[in-house]
């Protein structure tokens, strides 16, 4: 009786502890020099639209894309982000990803990015695009493309760590 209140106890223990850690997980991997998505892209959806919801968007994310870009005041340094975007382009949520071994992944936790996200919304479908640049005391920080002058081009940025 005492080593299966133990084993309970013991699973109880365990199973509060893994709730609230954060996880990788695999985005995608490089073959053949192009960038694959291999997560479930209902789940992506799922979670990016949920955000989107957040901050007040409505829009229904259609394309789903593993981007290499440059930090636009440092062209010599390179980052990866997963872009998804609504049919017209007019909305883009973006996060960042990390590459391992040829493949990519994103900390979750609790089925949540713990590094946030980067939402660019504006009445244009080219430019108003995620991206990268390095501010002040070298800190990272998400910025978008300029479309054309007066469209209206905004930036949302979800909290980076969950902690």
């Amino acid at each position: 009786m005492k080593k299966l209140f133990y084993s309970i106890i013991a699973v109880v223990l365990i199973g509060c502890n893994s709730n609230g850690q954060t996880t990788q997980k695999e985005i995608g991997v490089v073959e053949n020099d192009s960038y694959k998505i291999t997560m479930d892209k209902v789940f992506l959806k799922k979670i990016l639209e949920e955000q989107l919801r957040k901050d007040k968007n409505e829009a229904i994310l259609t394309e789903f894309e593993i981007v290499k870009d440059t930090y636009v005041n440092e062209p010599s340094k390179e980052y990866y982000i997963l872009v998804a975007q609504n049919k017209e382009g007019s909305t883009k949520i973006a996060f960042e990803l990390e590459l391992n071994s040829n493949v990519f992944v994103a900390s979750f936790k609790n089925d949540v990015l713990a590094r946030g996200t980067c939402t660019c919304s504006g009445g244009c479908t080219r430019g108003c695009n995620p991206r990268r640049e390095v501010g002040p005391g070298n800190e990272i920080d998400w910025y978008c493309d300029a479309c054309r002058k007066g469209s209206g081009c905004s930036k949302s940025v979800t909290s980076t760590s969950l902690d």
